[in-house]
């Protein structure tokens, strides 16, 4: 598909043009390396040696800086960013975001960009993680 597109390129360039593409869903290092055609291995000390990260790490970092922008900036829930930018589902965007930031997702969306109604189970789940960060003596501002 894109390959044809990508050839003559740098692989970096390659990669962050698949990565960046809305439309771009199977992102695993054995889809990158097919696309590129490489083979995996080749794939991974190539991309490695020239961007100096993983291309699961490279892949997860374009994922958490896509998600930073909408939970600043709109009021989209929490559920449809996370699948908007390839996490699946909010918990796997939270543990990323933790392993990557040191903090889940909640934190990051400010004031204008909370939902208009926030109701039932995530009010509950949000209401939870304030308490625990009040209980703890840790301010949420501090946290990012």
């Amino acid at each position: 598909m894109l390959a044809p597109i990508l050839a003559g390129r740098p692989l970096a360039d390659q990669v962050r043009s698949i990565v960046r593409n809305p439309r771009a869903d199977d992102l695993s290092v054995a889809a990158l390396a097919r696309q590129i055609n490489l083979s995996e291995r080749q794939f991974t000390r190539v991309f490695k040696s020239e961007v100096g990260v993983t291309a699961a790490g490279y892949v997860e970092a374009v994922r958490v800086e896509s998600a930073c922008r909408p939970l600043e900036t709109t009021n989209r829930t929490i559920e449809q960013i996370a699948r908007t930018c390839g996490f699946g589902t909010p918990e796997t965007m939270n543990r990323t975001f933790r392993r990557r930031l040191n903090t889940t997702a909640y934190p990051r969306r400010t004031p204008v960009a909370q939902p208009v109604a926030v109701r039932g189970a995530r009010h509950r789940s949000m209401t939870r993680l304030v308490d625990r960060e009040r209980r703890s003596g840790r301010s949420l501002s501090a946290a990012i």
